[in-house]
């Protein structure tokens, strides 16, 4: 199939669907965690059997699901990794560099302990190094949740390098280099830091989503509604069996255990996801595709609610026997409603005014950008 025929013209629906459902484990993870912390306030909380950190093995999965299936005439273009980068940079950047400045003022105006000006720097370049001295292996910039952006800025430097090879060749050259840098991360199990993180098994997740790709746009990929309902049932039935334990761990591995059980059931939801259309009609699906379109800004932005609500539940507003559960419901809503808002009024109109200003520069970023849904 030529690879101009294959260029997608439209939105996934059922894929920004999963996305809300990503951003919102994650969330609710948080969410979780900061009411058992509060169990002076809100009382004891038992954790329950939930996989929030499996919100970012979907987010991989479908970003390099994405990459191949938006990227149609940039693929065998002398200019198309530029402008692919720049698209990138575009939409990731300006929201996770405000993010960070606003925690390093938090941390300021708290007297908390700063990283130094290396780390720093580092957290701005999405270069993986140990900001907060954990000294246990974990990267992690200024920005908590960033060291996942970290590791899809490395994904987007591979995949912009063999753009100019073609899709097909591109997704073999990269999905190449991951097994690659994961088999050295496996024999030779490194000690600094940032060799250790680039060469972790979670990559090759990324490499999934673009195979995946593959198969969807050659039409290889179609189940029926049954089977789709099944396979995606399989899915949570396998988060919740958690054959390794991961949730007994407070920060989870990025290793094999993880792509075994994780990994393989966000594959499953994506598969379910891409093999048919979704049945998204009325305000429940509208709802849910906005909440699609607006899981970056749910992802990064909603530690900030948590804060919030934390102050409010000090003030003693969540009381009684179900004090724990409506506070992780309030904080459900008010990170879903500000994250669409902020969307809605910032950073979908940022995205379009800088990528409209670059383009009048005569920077190689398209003549029109993409749909920001899209663009994650």
């Amino acid at each position: 199939m030529p690879e101009e025929a294959a260029r997608p013209t439209g939105k996934l629906d059922s894929v920004q669907l999963l996305r809300a459902i990503a951003a919102s484990m994650v969330v609710i993870g948080h969410l979780i965690g900061a009411a058992i912390h509060k169990a002076d306030v809100l009382g004891p909380f038992e954790r329950p059997h939930f996989a929030g950190g499996a919100g970012v093995d979907i987010f991989f999965l479908i970003s390099g699901f994405i990459m191949v299936y938006t990227s149609g005439r940039m693929f065998g273009s002398g200019r198309g990794a530029r402008e692919f980068l720049i698209r990138r940079l575009v939409r990731i950047v300006p929201l996770y560099w405000l993010v960070t400045l606003l925690t390093l003022g938090l941390a300021i105006v708290a007297g908390n302990h700063l990283p130094g000006p290396l780390a720093t720097v580092a957290s701005f370049l999405f270069f993986p190094v140990d900001t907060s001295g954990r000294g246990d292996g974990f990267a992690f910039p200024i920005v908590d949740l960033g060291w996942t952006l970290n590791y899809e800025m490395m994904f987007y430097l591979l995949f912009a390098t063999f753009l100019p090879w073609g899709r097909e060749r591109c997704v073999a050259a990269v999905s190449v280099i991951l097994i690659l840098l994961v088999a050295i991360g496996a024999f030779t199990a490194p000690d600094n830091v940032t060799l250790r993180f680039w060469t972790q098994p979670i990559i090759l997740e990324f490499g999934a989503g673009m195979i995946l790709a593959l198969l969807h746009l050659r039409g290889l990929i179609s189940l029926g509604f049954i089977t789709r309902i099944a396979l995606a049932a399989a899915a949570v039935a396998l988060y919740l069996w958690d054959p390794f334990g991961l949730f007994t761990l407070k920060t989870t591995p990025n290793g094999f255990a993880r792509i075994g059980s994780w990994g393989l059931a966000s594959a499953m939801l994506l598969i379910a996801a891409i093999s048919g259309p979704a049945p998204l009609s009325g305000v429940f699906g509208k709802a849910s595709v906005r909440l699609g379109d607006a899981s970056y800004a749910l992802y990064l932005l909603h530690p900030f609610a948590i804060l919030v609500l934390l102050r409010i539940a000090d003030r003693g507003l969540f009381g009684g026997d179900y004090a724990a559960p409506l506070f992780i419901l309030t904080g459900i809503v008010m990170a879903a409603v500000t994250s669409v808002i902020f969307y809605l009024l910032v950073e979908r109109p940022g995205t379009v005014t800088l990528t409209h200003l670059l383009q009048r520069m005569g920077v190689p970023i398209g003549r029109e950008p993409l749909p920001p849904a899209l663009a994650n």
